[in-house]
Parts: C-alpha cells; sequence; structure tokens
C-alpha cells in the first residue's frame, strides 16, 4: 500500500493533521471517529451529517429527491470542503469512493485509513444500528442488509487503493481501533 506523509509541523511546533476514516456502511467510521477526536483533542466531522446539514434534509430524503447523483455531487463538494481542515478527524459516506476525484483529494490533504470489516460483521452491526433503515437508503433493490456482500465486493479495490493504510475492525473494540490507527499516525510522524 502507498504511504504518504500526511503530518506537518505548524509554526507553533504543534502537529497538524487530517485523519480520513473510510469504509462500508457499519465499519465504524463516526464512533471510531469521535472516539480518536476525543483521545487527541480534535474536532470530528462527518461528512454525511455535514450534506444534510447543509441540504436541511436526511440522506434517504436527498435520494428520494434527486438520485444518488445528485448526492454524490453533494458529497464531491462537501469533500472540497472538508479536505482542507486540519485537526481533524473525518468520517466519510461509504460511498466517497467512487468517485476517483473524491479519492485524489482526500489522500493529498489527509492520512486514509480504511476500517475494514466483512459481510457479517458489517450485517450484524447495521441489524443493531436503528439509523440503518432512516438514514442509509439501499443502494441496490436488495436492501441495505441483504446488498453487503455484493456492494463490499464492489468497493473493495477502491477502499484499498483509496488508503495509505488498513485497520480490520472485525471483533475489535472502539478503543483497540482508535488505539491501531493512532500508533499507524504516530509511525508516519
Amino acid at each position: 500500500m502507498r504511504k504518504r506523509q500526511a503530518i506537518f509541523f505548524a509554526s507553533n511546533r504543534e502537529i497538524c493533521v487530517l485523519i480520513v476514516l473510510i469504509g462500508y456502511r457499519c465499519s465504524g467510521k463516526t464512533s471510531v471517529g469521535e472516539n480518536m477526536a476525543s483521545i487527541l483533542k480534535w474536532r470530528f466531522i462527518d461528512s454525511d451529517h455535514v450534506i444534510e446539514d447543509k441540504a436541511g434534509q436526511s440522506i434517504d430524503e436527498l435520494v428520494a429527491a434527486g438520485g444518488w447523483p445528485d448526492f454524490r455531487e453533494r458529497e464531491t463538494k462537501a469533500v472540497n470542503r472538508l479536505a482542507t481542515l486540519r485537526n481533524t478527524v473525518l468520517a466519510t459516506g461509504g460511498g466517497v469512493i467512487l468517485n476517483p476525484k473524491n479519492t485524489k483529494t482526500l489522500r493529498r490533504h489527509g492520512t486514509v485509513i480504511w476500517l475494514r470489516a466483512d459481510a457479517a460483521t458489517i450485517r450484524a452491526r447495521m441489524m443493531k444500528d436503528a439509523k440503518t433503515r432512516s438514514q442509509r437508503p439501499g443502494l441496490t433493490d436488495m436492501g441495505p442488509i441483504q446488498e453487503v456482500e455484493d456492494v463490499l465486493l464492489e468497493r473493495t479495490s477502491l477502499y484499498e487503493n483509496a488508503a495509505h493504510h488498513v485497520v480490520n475492525t472485525d471483533g475489535k473494540s472502539i478503543g483497540e481501533i482508535s488505539n491501531e490507527i493512532l500508533m499507524v499516525v504516530k509511525r508516519n510522524i
């Protein structure tokens, strides 16, 4: 996997960085991102929430009104704005890697971490997550839970190519995943 030094020292000698979390739905991006931001005393941003706040609609409502292409366009605009932030942990939507421009932007401005989870783990997390039905519209006609394996298979190479580092989340706690990411980031200083 290609590595990129996305950490630099500002004039006040503080480490400034953008950590970008990518991965399929329910891979842990938001939970891990919030935890990491708390540990680092940084800002946490979920790009899907930024898109929803700006539009005044949920992702489900946006997709119902304008379809996935309209949502993906909004997502690219959000990525372009958010990628320049520093001292931030950014959780992206699961499909952010579908647009090569997003991947290029995120890799150029941050350290991209793929939170990898297998299909069984993702399905189990989705079944427990109340947001799955209201905020995670289906990507196919199968519905969000049934489509996991097919969509994950389609996206795996995109996640691999986008990521500077991969962290497997299966069977790990939020703290374990966060610590593993922090160790990866520290090695790149």
